[in-house]
């Protein structure tokens, strides 16, 4: 099932806030990260804001984002948070966003399961039979007295519609099909010495009405960096970025992905309307347990005129899915890529660089874990004393935060798994957040909200399973370069 990405509730505090509450609230943040009021150099101007016009691009009402004041928000489809006045019309507005599209044009059949309980024993079961396929003997026993050969002809008949598996040398297939019988493997292949080759996944294609909801989505929150999530790749991310000029009008100049370590075709990149001058992958980081991220931590760095040099770190953390040892193993890994991250930004000057961790980092406070550990996993980085979750910082309510929503055990959730996080210079800086829903096609049954017309979830037309997130900096225009 194709879900759906989120809607927004609004919170702000725009409409009937002084400069002077404006500047509070910021010194608050500065005080948050450590810094003095007086080192932001933020300066406001007088007035208040009236909320009919999004000064930011300046768009008339109908199109600017839901805004109301926190205690008539609750039900919004758009999370809309606002920490500062309307500033000059000089100055600089930069919008940096994170979507998990999960998937453009296609995507592994086995990833659109209705319940995330059954992707999880699917993928368990793919786990073991690529496991099974790599021993040397096919034809010893199992510590629970099954034949190694009987367990890989019982999971690759389970599995029949989820994958193939593609033969390179040693036969032309693997397995054969008897008159009435199930698929067994060939007597021949008696180890993995006798034949070389892989499991593939089965995909299916998206609609075309799938990817134009997706495109409202990124459409919605015009983001100017925006980190995309479980993207089949660069080719596909460029695609994107052709639609998105031709169906929208907006242009991304700037696209930029590296296959990572999933074979699923779901990896992370960026698309930019500013140059980008600065690109790094961890795809291959090992620390004593071995490979770290399950797809990447890719380093992007885009030159923003009148800014100044922005260094985004793109992630999508080990997932959530499994249970019992199989969830203790994911918490233990997503800890090391959390490690390996606060490694990467120590290496960076936080109090002056400008820098951003965002994605979908696959954890949300309050998650009871297997095993005794319940420290929240991200705490390191969420909690960062060097960073400021902006999500957090503006929306107050913690329901209000979600970003993800989907089926487990029959039973509807939600919980946030996309953060942005943010340094100093872009801490002082920060204008907006707001939390784009509404290509969710569940919507409607989570809080009578109703998503674009165009999503429908009897035709499974929904955007993703996650919310698309952006938050807006607003900079002093000094003239010059950057």
């Amino acid at each position: 099932m194709r879900a759906a990405a989120f809607s927004t509730t609004a919170h702000s505090l725009r409409g009937g806030i002084h400069s002077s509450r404006t500047a509070n609230v910021m010194a608050v943040a500065a005080d948050a990260l450590g810094l003095t009021f007086k080192a932001l150099r933020l300066r406001l101007p007088p007035g208040r804001f009236t909320g009919a016009t999004d000064v930011s691009r300046n768009r008339p009402a109908s199109d600017a984002p839901l805004t109301h004041a926190p205690e008539t928000s609750m039900d919004m489809t758009k999370t809309h948070v606002d920490s500062q006045q309307e500033l000059a019309q000089s100055s600089i507005h930069l919008r940096i966003g994170s979507f998990n599209v999960e998937n453009l044009f296609q995507r592994a059949r086995i990833l659109l399961l209705d319940d995330q309980q059954s992707t999880g024993d699917e993928l368990a079961k793919v786990g073991e039979l690529q496991d099974l396929l790599e021993r040397d003997d096919y034809d010893v026993t199992l510590p629970n007295g099954a034949m190694v050969r009987a367990r890989i002809n019982e999971l690759y008949n389970a599995l029949q519609k989820f994958l193939t598996i593609r033969v390179d040398r040693g036969a032309t297939k693997l397995f054969r099909k008897p008159k009435d019988a199930p698929f067994e493997l060939e007597s021949f292949i008696k180890g993995r010495r006798d034949w070389s080759g892989s499991i593939e996944f089965v995909v299916d294609d998206f609609s075309d009405q799938t990817r134009e909801n997706t495109m409202k989505v990124i459409d919605a929150i015009d983001a100017d960096l925006l980190c995309v999530v479980e993207v089949e790749g660069l080719v596909a991310l460029r695609r994107l970025a052709r639609a998105l000029s031709d169906k929208f009008g907006k242009s991304y100049p700037y696209a930029m992905s590296i296959d990572g370590n999933d074979e699923r075709g779901i990896d992370v990149g960026l698309l930019s309307r500013y140059p980008i001058t600065g690109i790094e992958t961890h795809q291959f980081d090992e620390d004593a347990a071995g490979r770290i991220f399950s797809r990447d931590c890719l380093v992007v760095t885009v030159e923003v005129p009148k800014v100044g040099a922005v260094t985004l770190l793109c992630n999508h953390l080990k997932s959530l899915s499994g249970d019992g040892e199989k969830s203790q193993l994911g918490d233990m890994l997503r800890g090391r890529q959390v490690e390996r991250i606060k490694q990467i930004l120590a290496q960076r000057d936080l109090s002056r660089e400008r820098v951003v961790v965002l994605g979908d980092l696959n954890d949300f406070e309050g998650r009871a874990r297997a095993g005794a550990d319940q420290n929240f996993v991200l705490d390191g980085l969420v909690h960062h004393p060097l960073l400021m979750d902006v999500v957090a910082r503006l929306i107050l309510e913690p329901a209000l935060r979600w970003t993800y929503t989907g089926v487990l055990r029959g039973q509807r959730t939600q919980s946030r798994l996309d953060y942005l996080l943010v340094s100093a210079p872009l801490a002082a800086a920060l204008g907006s957040v707001t939390i784009e829903r509404r290509g969710i096609e569940a919507l409607e049954q989570i809080n009578g909200e109703a998503p674009f017309e165009s999503v429908s979830e009897t035709d499974h037309t929904g955007a993703s399973d996650h919310a698309a997130v952006v938050a807006e900096f607003v900079f002093e225009d000094r003239g010059g370069g950057a």
